[in-house]
């Protein structure tokens, strides 16, 4: 029995082991189908992230290798704020992913994850490391998925090379994207989904245009669009992918109006989007995108007011706005476009204050470029500095310093730059004009 006794135990714990991951595994199961529900309820802004991420960590506790529920996780935690745990999250999908399709998932998450954090180059890695074998299966298994999966993967890629200052490689992968979807179109004309792909892929092109003042090129895609996601959500009203969706649009055509110098219909079209997204915000407080996203309309509103001359409602907007922008910063440090919107609103706030007794503004002690201001900068000053800006020791902040730099964004732009294609640079119109037949 003594010699034996090893053995024994060892089988037992076994048995154990085995009963155990099989009880949890079954429990993850069940509480990966409630999350499932759960995540219908926050579609309809019944629940909140927060709500829906607490049973995604819980299946993730009973079952820690399941794949979906890290992706599930990233997704969330990004939603709530929280960018390096949800990297970590997509960290672990990848390194769980059992095949291609599973790597392209959590590479897409990996990708969108790297662009929240500003490191372009890690984003773009993520997206092309997918494409190759997204294409091979979109021609040897072409299937409806296959090639949508495709459309997001190019859509994706297309909107980090934008942020990179590359209109080029983005309208070709946005243009190979959209022949796609009206391929599939023509294949499915009944399917509202294929429709909702069309109007995805026209919003880029269309900024794109907008970005490089074409305007008249922009804005009847956007009203297109804008027209078909008023009925889209009129069929149905609780829908968050479609208030979002509505939101984009309203801004887009009100950032068409501002050229036009009609800040009335402007501030009635970003007034539209700000009630939408208040509304969303207000319903899921626990989502520091939803509330960004206030904060960015809000100042859109303000703009109109600076425009028309009402500085002292401008003021008020951009002060709300900087309030909002600043706590989320806070909350998650890691976050650079964050980080990057804390100081939008102050400029114009300034010009706002004084805009009685000032023509025009100018910022004589301006930031023109982040990695020489924080260079010079004398050391005991610097952490300070580093603290409100991001440290340029850091790879990927520097590339973002280097992206966001004044000095290598001068070019001619519309009174209110859109925020969505800022990095846009250093484009003439006949260039455009090539790059966009």
């Amino acid at each position: 029995r003594v010699g034996a006794w090893p053995v024994i135990e060892e089988l037992m714990q076994a048995s154990v082991r085995a009963r155990m991951a099989a009880a949890s595994s079954a429990a993850a199961g069940e509480v990966r189908e409630v999350a499932g529900l759960r995540e219908i309820m926050r579609a309809n802004g019944e629940a909140t992230s927060a709500q829906v991420l607490q049973l995604w960590d819980q299946a993730a506790t009973l079952d820690p290798r399941d794949m979906d529920t890290q992706l599930k996780r990233a997704v969330l935690l990004l939603d709530i704020g929280q960018a390096p745990q949800a990297r970590s999250a997509a960290e672990n999908g990848l390194a769980l992913a059992a095949n291609d399709a599973e790597r392209a998932d959590a590479n897409t998450e990996l990708g969108r994850i790297a662009m929240v954090e500003g490191d372009l180059s890690r984003a773009k890695s993520a997206f092309e490391a997918q494409l190759p074998w997204l294409r091979e299966r979109a021609q040897t298994e072409p299937t409806g998925d296959n090639r949508r999966e495709l459309v997001i993967a190019l859509n994706n890629l297309g909107d980090v090379l934008t942020q990179q200052g590359d209109p080029n490689g983005a309208y070709q992968a946005y243009h190979e994207a959209l022949g796609l979807t009206l391929q599939l179109s023509r294949e499915e004309p009944d399917s509202q989904l294929l429709q909702i792909d069309i109007t995805v892929s026209n919003d880029r092109i269309g900024d794109l245009f907008y970005a490089h003042s074409m305007y008249d090129r922009a804005g009847p895609i956007f009203q297109e669009n804008l027209d078909f996601r008023r009925s889209l959500l009129a069929r149905s009203p609780n829908d968050r992918d479609r208030k979002l969706a509505l939101a984009a649009s309203l801004e887009r055509m009100g950032d068409i109006r501002s050229t036009e110098n009609n800040f009335t219909a402007a501030r009635a079209l970003f007034e539209e989007s700000l009630t939408l997204r208040q509304g969303m915000a207000a319903a899921d407080p626990s989502s520091s995108a939803l509330q960004a996203d206030v904060a960015r309309t809000t100042n859109m509103v303000g703009d109109t007011y600076r425009s028309s001359g009402d500085l002292g409602e401008a003021r008020r907007r951009y002060a709300e706005s900087l309030a909002t922008r600043r706590r989320l910063a806070a909350a998650d440090p890691s976050n650079a476009m964050l980080a990057r919107d804390v100081g939008y609103p102050r400029a114009r706030e300034r010009v706002a204050v004084n805009g009685y007794r000032l023509r025009a503004g100018i910022s004589v002690v301006g930031i023109s470029d982040f990695a020489t201001f924080l260079k010079n900068t004398e050391s005991y000053r610097r952490d300070l500095r580093r603290a409100e800006y991001g440290d340029e020791r850091e790879p990927s902040m520097a590339e973002f310093h280097k992206a966001i730099a004044p000095l290598n964004n001068a070019h001619n732009e519309p009174p209110r730059e859109s925020w969505r294609l800022q990095l846009l640079r250093e484009w003439s119109h006949e260039q455009v004009e090539q790059v966009f037949p």
